[in-house]
């Protein structure tokens, strides 16, 4: 239930987009506002630590081996298909 304050890369923009604020990954500055507003202001801290906490609910352990067991699936499947 925390909120996350994450660096501003392309993989945790893809899987956090609107459950976490993004700094610049080489700014600490940024990312010491970033904490510091999010300490000042207890309805967004709540609200993006929810939706932290919903959002890391997709990726429990079992859901990652089933989307891996199906990647892998469709690969074996398109290397046959090609061969």
């Amino acid at each position: 239930g925390c909120p996350l304050v994450l660096a501003d890369i392309p993989t945790f923009r893809e899987l956090w987009d609107g459950a976490a604020r993004f700094a610049p990954a080489d700014n600490d500055a940024a990312v010491a506002a970033l904490i510091e507003e999010l300490l000042a202001d207890p309805i967004q801290r709540q609200a993006l630590g929810s939706a932290a906490q919903a959002r890391a609910a997709r990726y429990t352990p079992e859901a990652t081996a089933a989307s891996m067991a199906a990647l892998y699936a469709r690969l074996l499947s398109a290397q046959r298909a090609a061969a």
